[in-house]
């Protein structure tokens, strides 16, 4: 059986093949014979010297030192965590923005002295709902409404849809009336007049079409038509209340001197 043999070089037990093969080829000295008779015989030829391996040995040792000096180098350098890289890329961004920023001021050219403004065009006719205190009078008339209306119905349809309701309302004025039509264009002009806020005449005309039973659509919708403006007038007969109620009463004074400052009508 072989042994392995262990030879300590620098503080560093390593084991050596040729140094077991060594001991292996020593006889083995029996305790009742005479051990001065016996001589050490020569190792085997072709085998490696002892010098040569250890030189070998030392070698290893020093490249595997080698080896350890540079990982605990590497182990005591910090590492580039996320933070670290984030930070970097930051710096960088702020520098490319700054000398984006740079650039653009200096390349900013200089302000053209201002252009003398057009006179502005002549307004149009006012599309869209009129308001309370701009109510138009019955004498005016659309630039669209003319006799010469080939289909005054789906003119009306047309303005109607583009919110122009004052041409809406002149336009279904325009359609010839039939027992087929008469209480749809009754409904219609009543709507129109809804959304130009002329409440009173709208809710005598949705009046008008609630007490037709010829079509129950239409007088179901004229009678919610009709809850529908009372419940508007009603609010705003309360918030007409509330916003007396809110406003200091006027000292006689200063209703004299309101009075003197008002012109006299002659």
């Amino acid at each position: 059986m072989k042994s392995t043999g262990w030879i300590s070089v620098a503080g560093w037990l390593i084991a050596s093949p040729v140094f077991a093969q060594s001991l292996d080829s020593l006889p083995v000295l029996d305790a009742s014979e005479d051990t001065s008779a016996v001589s050490v015989a020569p190792p085997p030829s072709g085998s490696v010297s002892f010098d040569s391996e250890l030189e070998r040995l030392r070698q290893d040792i020093a490249a595997i030192k080698s080896l350890r000096e540079q990982v605990a180098s590497e182990a005591n350098q910090p590492l580039n965590s996320d933070v670290a890289v984030a930070e970097e890329q930051r710096r960088e961004l702020l520098d490319l923005l700054t000398k984006l920023a740079t650039t653009k001021v200096l390349a900013k050219p200089t302000p053209e002295p201002p252009q003398p403004q057009k006179a502005a065009p002549a307004p149009g006719p006012r599309i869209g709902a009129a308001k309370a205190d701009t109510k138009l009078e019955k004498t005016t008339t659309h630039p669209l409404i003319t006799d010469k209306i080939v289909d005054p119905f789906a003119l009306g349809r047309a303005l109607f849809r583009s919110e122009d309701y004052v041409g809406a309302e002149q336009a279904f004025r325009k359609v010839k009336v039939t027992d087929d039509n008469r209480v749809m264009l009754q409904y219609l002009i009543a709507t129109c007049l809804r959304k130009q806020s002329r409440w009173e005449q709208a809710a005598k005309a949705y009046r008008i079409v609630s007490e037709n039973n010829d079509d129950p659509a239409l007088r179901d919708l004229a009678l919610w038509q009709l809850e529908n403006i009372r419940w508007y007038q009603q609010t705003e007969a309360q918030f007409e209340q509330l916003r007396e109620r809110r406003e200091p009463p006027a000292s006689p004074k200063a209703a004299a001197q309101a009075k003197r400052l008002t012109p006299s009508s002659r």
